[in-house]
């Protein structure tokens, strides 16, 4: 889980890297991918950081909760 979560967020700051430039040129289509990616990156990078966060939980303690 947690290195499926990292790959995702390697892939996400891949595709943001790519597509979104941190340019001042203020080209039409540069900020229409700025506006139309921005959000579903942040929604991807905070999901991936969820899984990464539950899934070290769950590798660390996860013998304990399998007890309980």
């Amino acid at each position: 889980m947690v290195v499926i979560s990292l790959y995702a967020e390697i892939v996400a700051l891949g595709i943001e890297k790519n597509t979104i430039r941190n340019e001042n040129t203020f080209l039409y289509c540069n900020l229409y991918i700025e506006n139309k990616y921005k959000k579903i990156i942040y929604i991807l990078n905070s999901f991936t950081f969820i899984l990464i966060a539950s899934g070290t939980i769950i590798w660390g303690y996860g013998d304990i909760l399998y007890k309980i």
